[in-house]
């Protein structure tokens, strides 16, 4: 066969492939209209977000199902399912876009007019903003104010005593061993350069994120809550503070510094895109981009040098943007944020953490709470063989979850929220629905 009748054939496969995919792309989203058409017509279609009530039984036990990421095979699989037994769930929807498309209102309406909830999987499934606090992604030659580069280049690369770094990372090992997403640093802790060190820190920190996600962050609050401009490069040397995009007014470019404006844009963005009585109920963590670091003492690790903030999701930050009735800059963890927010309901969240060396490093989603209970009606999954429960009574008082007595008042229905993409359900469409 010459080479013109190989290059026909290849350009005859190539044009088959493509011509499959959009078939199949076409026929993948014809389905899902097609679900919503057919559930939809079961309710009275109204797009209103409803507050249903239901009966607490005292002789049950209560567990929250949930599905993370909006993945295809929710709409082909498992809602059809459910709907089939009756059973309702919760659609953790990850948002991407500036925009709610007319599928994505459709699919919204489908799953809150069938008696689902959808929760909030946050922007961009990133969780190194409520995770790594910390990091600012200051450089040390170049810092803006007096901020404090976190973490220094010699407490990624000295050795503390015993052949460790502060972190306690061997500091013979190579970089990447340590995180999935420290890629392309071969290179040992003991011998990184100034130049890998700061590229570390710019990889976790959102203020200098180069993926488009500040990009978006910085126009849904200039749109929403009034601010102008772009957050990197607004620093004012005069008034000691950033004056653009989601940190304006704040005094650091620690991640901790945009908590409370993530929730805000969050709700304004599907007040705005689907409906104004909108409100979240559950937040539900993403899995991935996180960092390795912290203070390791003891086999326990820390988000100080002095070992006194035990790195779990209640350690407090002082917000340089918030602050209490008297003045003083409002102390907070991400859950108490999320608790500020209405938020009821968390899951791979709850103390002590993944990470802090009181439990295993592992995920403590086994443990979900709804504070429409009582403390005393979570529920540990039989799984779970790590999580401190005492430790929420000890943090945490019987208030912060509900004054409510156990099992005996209506629960809040979870009102809820949050849309599907086009350009995700198109991504989806190549994920096999096994996943």
């Amino acid at each position: 066969m010459n080479v013109k009748g190989i290059i026909s054939i290849c350009i005859f496969i190539c044009l088959l492939v493509v011509l499959g995919y959009l078939l199949i792309n076409v026929y993948m989203q014809r389905h899902v209209i097609k679900l919503i058409i057919s559930y939809n017509s079961k309710t009275d279609g109204s797009a209103s977000i409803r507050n249903s009530l239901y009966e607490a039984n005292p002789q049950k036990r209560y567990l929250s199902i949930g599905f993370d990421d909006f993945r295809i095979s929710d709409w082909t699989t498992i809602f059809p399912l459910f709907e089939e037994y009756g059973v309702t769930t919760t659609y953790n929807r990850v948002a991407r876009d500036r925009t709610l498309s007319r599928l994505d209102v459709a699919l919204l309406d489908t799953i809150i007019n069938t008696g689902n909830e959808v929760g909030d999987h946050t922007w961009f499934h990133v969780d190194y903003i409520f995770n790594d606090p910390l990091f600012n992604g200051q450089d040390p030659e170049r810092t803006e104010g007096t901020q404090n580069v976190y973490p220094l280049n010699e407490q990624m690369r000295t050795d503390r005593g015993d052949g460790k770094n502060v972190f306690g990372f061997d500091l013979t090992g190579k970089v990447t061993d340590f995180s999935d997403y420290i890629n392309g640093i071969e290179t040992t802790w003991r011998d990184l350069s100034d130049e890998e060190c700061q590229n570390i820190r710019n990889l976790f920190s959102i203020y200098r994120d180069e993926t488009g996600i500040l990009d978006t962050l910085d126009k849904l609050s200039n749109k929403y809550l009034g601010t102008v401009g772009k957050s990197k490069g607004s620093w004012n040397e005069e008034t000691h503070q950033y004056e653009g995009g989601i940190f304006t007014g704040s005094k650091t470019s620690c991640n901790h510094e945009i908590w409370e404006r993530v929730l805000e844009i969050t709700k304004a963005f599907y007040q705005d895109q689907y409906d104004q009585n909108f409100t979240f109920c559950t937040w539900s963590w993403p899995g991935g981009h996180r960092s390795p670091f912290g203070y390791e003492h003891d086999g326990m690790y820390y988000y100080d040098a002095e070992y006194t903030l035990l790195k779990n999701y209640m350690a407090q930050f002082p917000s340089s943007m918030y602050s209490n009735e008297d003045g003083a800059p409002k102390i907070r963890s991400w859950v108490q944020v999320l608790r500020d927010a209405g938020y009821r309901v968390s899951h791979d969240i709850i103390c002590p953490s993944r990470e802090d060396g009181v439990s295993l490093p592992m995920m403590s989603k086994q443990l979900i709470y709804n504070a429409s209970f009582s403390r005393k009606d979570a529920l540990p999954y039989s799984t779970n063989r790590t999580v401190h429960y005492l430790a929420i009574a000890n943090d945490y008082p019987e208030s912060f979850f509900s004054s409510t007595p156990p099992q005996k008042e209506k629960l809040l229905k979870c009102m809820m929220t949050v849309g599907y993409s086009i350009h995700l359900l198109k991504r989806c469409v190549r994920i096999p629905l096994m996943e």
